[in-house]
């Protein structure tokens, strides 16, 4: 049984942590986040948009300009 409020919530911050890490460039981190958010929405469009940010430059810090608004 899912609770669809606390999965929200769930979802949300892992959304703030993983903005929080690509901005750092902690990518394993971010990976095994974005695989989470996932699994709370497979069409989560936050985690589609950042995995395309990280393929545009593989290294380093990614920019999140625009991703929580």
């Amino acid at each position: 049984h899912q609770d669809s409020a606390t999965l929200a919530v769930l979802g949300a911050r892992a959304e703030e942590q993983a903005f929080a890490l690509a901005a750092l460039g902690d990518r394993g981190a971010v990976g095994e986040i974005l695989a989470d958010i996932k699994r709370i929405d497979p069409t989560s469009p936050f985690a589609s948009e950042l995995e395309a940010r990280m393929k545009i430059h593989r290294r380093g810090r990614v920019d999140v300009s625009g991703l929580l608004e």
